[in-house]
């Protein structure tokens, strides 16, 4: 297979992953994918759903209304982020891909050094004991990009594949994990596999034709794809980030009182088991997780979080009296057919249930609405970033 090939492939997978991860996001924030609408509909229809919630606790036979008092859903005020291409987003794609091209080839006669691509077991002890990450087996990276804390890879040069080296070392006060933060620790490292450069790509008509197989000749139209792809991206991004900010300030424009035992115990299933599935699919803890996906709220904070936003949508969309017809239905399965990596509707409907989809179709047609609804300004990602932060600042003092 070709560098341009695997390249591709690569990117399809990433792309996959990338899918996976926004659907992932999407059944959790829209809340009412795989939950209930209209009190206890699920438990009363649990032959007709694989994906049940059969065992959550509680009184299914409760009243919206006696929980949830709107506030201003229609014209709230958000900033969308202007989609575009800056000069540091490309720069950065663009080192990306030539990074991604470099070729290797064996280390023979001499120590790593930086810019070496290695594969190493390591295991790591504080105070004579081992943490939780602290350890890893046939572990791949380049020498000199970053990715170990300070010494680490300084530690390493000079050593030969096949040799070991202890290195005593401290963690960053700063660290993102408290427990290891500004601590000494204590690594085993062995080099199983060490390789240098052998081709170090430049940005130039042969990089576009070698890395493309051809597809491009020369590097102005490769770039004008790039950027192209990119602008692609950030357009989906902005869309994203749109609906979710105009559903973050309708739920808090919402007076809740209270909540459904019935509501609570079912939403923290269904959330709880979504962190399991993603944190195993992606090798990382709950409390990366959180801090990935909830900005490092507490598992408490986070499931309250999707609480009130079920029974926001579950007012909502009992308020505007939003339906989905089988047509609709139809349309919208298949068009998600790629995104959840199924061929037909049915094996979508197997894997997620019926019931559960037509609701989120129904969650995604008022969350569409809203953002039409919505008083929307348009900003520069760099003007939105500082608006975010100041109102997280404002948010903390509060």
């Amino acid at each position: 297979m070709s560098n341009y090939a695997k390249r591709r492939e690569a990117e399809a997978l990433e792309r996959k992953q990338n899918n996976q991860k926004t659907a992932l996001k999407a059944l959790i924030i829209v809340a009412v994918l795989a939950i209930l609408i209209g009190g206890g509909y699920y438990l009363k229809n649990k032959s007709s759903n694989k994906q049940n919630v059969a065992t959550a606790t509680g009184d299914p036979d409760y009243n919206i209304d006696d929980y949830v008092k709107l506030g201003k859903y229609e014209g709230v005020k958000v900033n969308s982020i202007k989609p575009e291409v800056t000069d540091e987003t490309f720069e950065n794609k663009k080192k990306s891909l030539m990074d991604a091209a470099v070729e290797y080839k064996d280390l023979k006669d001499r120590g790593v050094q930086k810019g070496d691509k290695v594969t190493i077991d390591f295991d790591g002890t504080m105070n004579g004991k081992a943490f939780d990450g602290g350890s890893g087996k046939d572990h791949e990276y380049v020498l000199g990009e970053g990715s170990m804390i300070k010494g680490f890879d300084e530690g390493l040069y000079g050593v030969k594949v096949g040799e070991s080296k202890t290195l005593n070392l401290t963690f960053p006060k700063d660290y993102g994990k408290k427990e290891l933060a500004g601590k000494d620790v204590v690594f085993e490292v062995t080099i199983n596999k060490a390789q240098e450069v052998s081709y170090q790509p430049k940005w130039d008509d042969e990089f576009a034709k070698k890395s493309t197989d051809g597809e491009y000749s020369d590097i102005a139209s490769y770039e004008k794809k790039v950027k192209e792809d990119l602008l692609s991206e950030a357009k989906q991004n902005s869309e994203d980030t749109l609906k979710n900010d105009v559903w973050e300030a309708v739920v808090a424009n919402a007076k809740i009182d209270g909540h459904p035992d019935y509501v609570y115990n079912t939403v923290k299933q269904k959330v709880t088991a979504n962190i399991q599935s993603t944190a195993q699919m992606y090798k990382m803890s709950t409390e990366d997780y959180l801090k990935l996906f909830a900005g490092g709220v507490s598992m408490k904070e986070y499931i309250e979080k999707f609480v009130n936003s079920q029974l926001v949508s579950e007012k909502l969309i009992k308020e505007l009296k939003i339906e989905i017809s089988d047509k609709e239905y139809d349309k919208l399965a298949k068009a998600d057919l790629k995104t959840y990596g199924v061929k037909t509707v049915k094996e979508l409907e197997e894997s997620y249930g019926k019931d559960n989809l037509m609701n989120h179709y129904k969650a995604e047609k008022l969350y569409d609405y809203l953002v039409e609804k919505a008083n929307v300004k348009e900003v520069t990602q760099a003007e939105y970033t500082k608006l975010k932060e100041a109102a997280s600042k404002k948010n903390a003092k509060e």
